[in-house]
């Protein structure tokens, strides 16, 4: 799915940022290395965990998913999603945490449910 693959990306742009700040934090100006530093946050974190959000929610929608899965990933995305207040609010960056850790709760119980599914010989 293209937005699991964004999101990957996103991951990628970050720790290329950071290995980038590491190397110029010493001789850069406090410029430079205030926006390497914001650019890092952004795509590690905040663009990372919203397009985290939006694959949880559209990857619950595959055939063969529970309604158990899929209640779990609205549950998981709303808060992946509004991580985007903190671009604006401080306190905002709460939820940049929680909907990484209810993205990844998400992940192995449907993982869990498909397995199950797949012994009992439900899903072909």
């Amino acid at each position: 799915m293209p937005w699991g693959l964004a999101s990957v990306g996103s991951m990628l742009v970050a720790s290329i940022l950071a290995w980038v700040l590491a190397v110029a934090a010493g001789t850069a100006s406090v410029e430079t290395v205030g926006a390497l530093r914001t650019a890092n946050f952004i795509a590690g974190g905040t663009a990372h965990v919203v397009l985290l959000g939006v694959f949880v929610l559209l990857a619950a929608r595959i055939p063969n998913t529970t309604k158990p899965i899929r209640v779990l990933s609205i549950a998981a995305a709303v808060p992946a999603v509004l991580s985007l207040s903190s671009l604006v609010v401080f306190e905002g960056a709460a939820l940049i945490l929680l909907g990484r850790l209810l993205c990844m709760v998400w992940a192995i119980c449907a993982a869990v449910s498909l397995r199950r599914r797949i012994g009992k010989g439900e899903v072909v």
